[in-house]
């Protein structure tokens, strides 16, 4: 990915901004960036976020199905063979 802002050799240390180990001088533009990058990185943890709670509700939806599973195969071991189709849930048509 490139940037329009060019890494360039910098009069002074006022001039410059650090991201990433790149120093490059302080625009404008830049600022817009920092204000992206910081919106970006909030949606990037957000996410992460959502995914921690979806892996620990398949977790609790696997532990499940080995509970329902083993009761099953009390009342008729040979009722389960192999792995079930899922049931897909009815399509809302709006």
């Amino acid at each position: 990915m490139t940037s329009d802002i060019a890494a360039e050799p910098l009069q002074s240390d006022a001039d410059a901004t650090v991201r990433g180990g790149v120093r490059r001088k302080a625009t404008a533009l830049t600022m817009e960036n920092e204000h992206t990058i910081g919106g970006l990185l909030s949606k990037r943890a957000e996410l992460l976020s959502q995914i921690e709670r979806a892996e620990t509700e398949l977790r609790k939806l696997v532990i499940a199905m080995g509970y329902l599973d083993a009761t099953i195969r009390l009342f008729d071991p040979g009722a389960i063979s192999g792995p079930a189709k899922p049931d897909r849930p009815p399509c809302s048509r709006s």
